[in-house]
């Protein structure tokens, strides 16, 4: 029987929360068998060394945007205790907008 407007729903009614819909369960199983058709994790290094860029593009939207403790408290930087520039161009650049304690 539909839901209708003024009453409440019924007890597990919908979707369980986190439940892809059809349409993007359908999606994602159509990704995993093209990739598994393209040779898997072999075909994605090979793209990977042959796209550097685009690849890092997806690996940093599949990092975490907030590390969380034990306690799922949010980590916090309290200090930088070493940072690499390669050139002096670069080093020149980080000094110039960064203000380092001297230890």
């Amino acid at each position: 029987m539909p839901f209708k407007k003024g009453q409440p729903r019924p007890a597990n009614a919908g979707r369980k929360k986190g439940t892809a819909n059809r349409a993007t369960a359908e999606v994602k199983a159509a990704l995993v068998e093209t990739f598994d058709r393209l040779g898997g994790v072999d075909f994605l290094a090979t793209w990977a060394k042959d796209n550097p860029g685009e690849f890092l593009k997806l690996w940093v939207k599949l990092l975490p945007t907030e590390v969380r403790n034990a306690d799922g408290e949010p980590f916090k930087v309290a200090r930088v205790t070493e940072v690499v520039v390669r050139t002096r161009e670069e080093a020149k650049a980080f000094l110039a907008r960064t203000t380092i304690a001297r230890e």
